[in-house]
């Protein structure tokens, strides 16, 4: 499956033949019209929802986005050994998203 920008798609169009009576052109624009929307934010705020205790989240913090752990006893935080078990420590997540489903490969069910 291929996702284009419709919007780009339809402005191209509209650059290149004008509010065309074309036929080819109108069941283009019909193409458009038909095409369902992606929705892109699945951000959710840490002040709306945290995650569920021992759940592996993306995060960002307005300057960078990484995957990490979120439990209930530390908060965002990467587990580490440098010698005792420790933990890395994020403050500053202001939201998170939950991991895609893992790639499947061609052909698997």
């Amino acid at each position: 499956m291929r996702l284009i920008d419709t919007d780009k798609f339809e402005k191209y169009l509209l650059e290149k033949f004008g509010p065309s009576q074309d036929s080819t052109v109108l069941f283009l624009y019909g193409l458009i019209a038909e095409q369902p929307t992606v929705e892109q934010d699945n951000w959710i705020s840490c002040s709306e929802r945290l995650p569920s205790n021992k759940q592996q989240v993306i995060v960002c913090d307005n300057i960078a986005t990484w995957v990490c752990n979120f439990e209930e006893e530390h908060g965002f935080c990467t587990p580490y050994f440098g010698g005792t078990f420790n933990y890395r420590i994020y403050e500053h997540v202001i939201a998170w998203q939950p991991l895609p489903e893992p790639y499947k490969g061609v052909g698997s069910k």
